[in-house]
């Protein structure tokens, strides 16, 4: 959580790539799967918006963005209840941050495989024909 300041502070660099880098960098962070480090994250973010609009190149609106950080309960779930990746999703947009595909919507879900035993199946005929 040390490094939301950090990230921060950076913001007042002058170029944009870099800014760019450390708004995308936060923005994941508020999809993290810790809800302290994404409640941290957005209180940060919420704090230097109000100190100091003019970190955001080009927003939207921030105003509306700073109401989305402070009103979000950001420790509940990524997903369909607490929907905060929505929120989160919502609060890059009104700042124009760009997110990839990965970023919007999550890791893909893994695919639950079931591994067969091989051996299973020998198993129970030795042990029927055992008998």
């Amino acid at each position: 959580m040390a490094v939301v300041p950090v990230a921060l502070g950076i913001l007042h660099c002058n170029k944009s790539e870099i800014q760019n880098t450390i708004l995308l960098f936060l923005m994941r962070l508020l999809a993290h799967k810790f809800p302290r480090i994404r409640r941290h994250t957005a209180e940060q973010i919420y704090i230097k918006l109000i100190e100091d609009e003019s970190v955001v190149p080009n927003p939207v609106n921030v105003e509306e963005a700073t109401d989305l950080l402070s009103q979000t309960r950001w420790d509940r779930e990524l997903g369909p209840p607490g929907n905060t990746r929505e929120t989160r999703n919502k609060v890059a947009e009104l700042l124009r941050i760009s997110l990839s595909e990965k970023d919007r919507f999550g890791p893909a879900k893994k695919k639950v495989v079931k591994v067969t035993d091989e051996f299973e199946s020998y198993a129970s005929l030795v042990q029927t024909a055992g008998r």
